[in-house]
């Protein structure tokens, strides 16, 4: 299921799903006794961190740390820099919020990140960001989005990762995490080709 704003792609770019792209990571629990404390080496994110104020992009402010061996006895995953962030349960999925790490960091378990591999940050975000996750979540009292449902989601590969080719995607929005208005699809879809999202 694509984008109801998408219609078309670009010649030279590619329609895959996210599972092609890189890696969906979920977040791990985190308990009560191990927050609290900001003088450890690893940021242990939770969803209120992305509404930190400096937060609007990438991750630079956050509340919880732990240590190397503590991440371990968590079992949580140290997630690399340049990762997309984002709600993966309850009303704060559906506000959209993406962010990218600016520094190795774990997540909770309301969480989820997008470690991308044959894209750059930049553009991971930027298309993720333009996704609204409404549309593919689980409907009801507590919205949820399970990592199988994450991994198919679409995803665009530009032929290169000049920032000019985002430009021309996006038109002038030079927000990364700004969402195309509904209904104007994508300004490059008159010179594209009908969009097929491959399994």
């Amino acid at each position: 299921m694509l984008p109801n704003w998408f219609t078309s792609q670009p010649n030279g770019w590619q329609l895959r799903r996210l599972k092609h792209i890189g890696q969906v990571v979920s977040g791990t629990g985190f308990p009560h006794e191990f927050q609290g404390r900001k003088d450890q080496k690893i940021p242990f994110l939770k969803v209120s961190d992305m509404s930190i104020p400096g937060n609007e992009t990438w991750i630079n402010n956050h509340t919880n740390t732990v240590s190397e061996e503590e991440a371990s006895e968590l079992g949580a995953r140290i997630i690399p820099a340049g990762s997309v962030v984002y709600a993966k349960i309850g009303a704060a999925l559906l506000l959209n919020k993406r962010r990218l790490l600016k520094v190795p960091s774990c997540i909770d378990n309301n969480m989820s990140a997008f470690v991308p591999e044959l894209v750059s940050p930049e553009w991971a975000l930027r298309w993720m960001s333009n996704i609204d996750f409404s549309e593919y979540v689980n409907p009801g009292a507590v919205p949820s989005f399970t990592e199988g449902q994450q991994k198919d989601l679409p995803f665009l590969v530009p032929p290169n990762r000049g920032r000019t080719t985002y430009s021309n995607f996006f038109g002038q929005r030079n927000r990364p995490h700004r969402r195309l208005d509904r209904g104007k699809g994508t300004h490059a879809g008159s010179a594209g080709r009908e969009a097929h999202c491959p399994h």
